[in-house]
């Protein structure tokens, strides 16, 4: 019986959701947006069946409906009171990320944390 490498399965993962960003990428300026959503989303179900983490796809697949996500293009994004509010415009949905601990959280009396 042969045991799998699992580590060697997740770098050719890596390859594959790298190689389906790009097509993603180049299928969105040929105005197929079509194809693009289904390379984001073959894409996010080769990283969530492997466990990959640390990938830019987290930002860039709306996990509503798993339409690839380009700045100006599929998704409108706004920096507000140190957030980046990233709205999908396919389905509507919104995911905000903290940019940076600001004053506000000095004023509740909790540390910055290193």
């Amino acid at each position: 019986m042969v045991r799998r490498n699992k580590g060697e399965e997740r770098d050719v993962a890596r390859e594959r959701v790298a190689r389906l960003v790009d097509l993603a990428q180049e299928a969105l300026r040929a105005g197929r947006r079509d194809r693009a959503d289904r390379y984001a989303q073959l894409a996010w179900r080769v990283k969530t069946r492997y466990q990959l983490r640390g990938l830019a796809l987290d930002s860039r697949v709306c996990r509503g409906c798993f339409a690839f996500l380009q700045p100006g293009v599929t998704s409108r994004v706004r920096v507000r009171e140190g957030r980046r509010v990233t709205t999908c415009l396919a389905c509507g949905r919104v995911r905000r990320k903290v940019l940076s601990r600001g004053p506000a959280s000095a004023a509740h009396g909790r540390p910055d944390e290193p």
